[in-house]
């Protein structure tokens, strides 16, 4: 399981290695199912970090429109 103090970055650096096996030499059916699973779980938790992201740019755009109108 990846580290939840990876940033955004590593971790899509990470789910791009493990695209990049499917089509690498180290291809392994057996493999296959676990690395997929892996990659799988690893797209979910950048999705929830990136909506996460997006949610703190709203709130501190939301803040200083309020700021402005004052």
């Amino acid at each position: 399981m990846t580290n939840a103090k990876q940033s955004i970055q590593e971790k899509v650096s990470e789910l791009d290695k493990l695209v990049a096996w499917f089509s690498g030499d180290d291809f392994q059916l057996e493999e296959a199912k676990a690395t997929l699973k892996k990659a799988a779980d690893l797209a979910t938790d950048i999705e929830k970090d990136l909506k996460s992201v997006s949610n703190e740019i709203i709130e501190i755009k939301k803040s200083f429109q309020t700021d402005t109108e004052a």
